[in-house]
């Protein structure tokens, strides 16, 4: 039982650098043989059912394997009109996904409540129930004055798109949580 429990343990810490060795992380493991090890043991607990699969092409292509609807057809999953009628509010809604989930809640009869530093031309266009501007969210003074300048009525969902990308490279032992809040 022993044995069974701390090669549990171990596989799910192998499986944990999986997650994090991703090529966007900066986190590397730089023995080609325990990288093997890593990757191997991350794909048998998902196909466990205990995680899922990091590597996202590994991902797709299982899910592509299984004909699952999931990913396969999204529209089979989607049901979209809850959002009829709900005000949503949206950080980070002028540009990039902010923009285009504002655009996909338009489009679903939802109220955009657009939050932002700034708008832009398409938001504009989108006839908003209401746009908050100046809002930066790296900024905490201005973040806690967010609810008194939503004056259209109560938020039924909130979607916090916007964030950033903090810049000191961080260790383990020098992590500023507070910032990692942030992004």
């Amino acid at each position: 039982h022993i044995l069974y429990h701390t090669k549990y343990r171990m596989n799910r810490f192998v499986a944990a650098l999986a997650i994090l060795a991703t090529p966007s992380s900066g986190f590397v493991i730089r023995s080609p043989s325990f990288q093997r090890q890593v990757t191997s043991t991350a794909i048998s607990m998902a196909e466990e059912g205990r995680y899922t699969i990091a590597d996202q092409p590994a991902r797709f292509a299982k899910a592509k394997e299984e004909n699952n609807p999931r990913v396969m057809d999204i529209d089979s999953m989607y049901d979209p009109s809850y959002l009829k009628g709900k005000r949503v509010a949206i950080t980070g809604a002028n540009r990039g996904i902010g923009l285009s989930l504002a655009k996909e809640l338009v489009a679903q009869g939802g109220k955009l409540v657009a939050i932002c530093r700034s708008s832009s031309e398409e938001l504009e266009a989108l006839d908003a129930d209401e746009v908050v501007l100046g809002i930066d969210v790296t900024s905490d003074e201005v973040c806690e004055g967010i609810a008194s300048k939503i004056t259209g009525g109560p938020i039924d969902i909130l979607i916090n798109n916007a964030g950033y990308f903090y810049e000191p490279e961080e260790k383990i032992d020098s992590l500023n949580f507070k910032e990692e809040l942030k992004m």
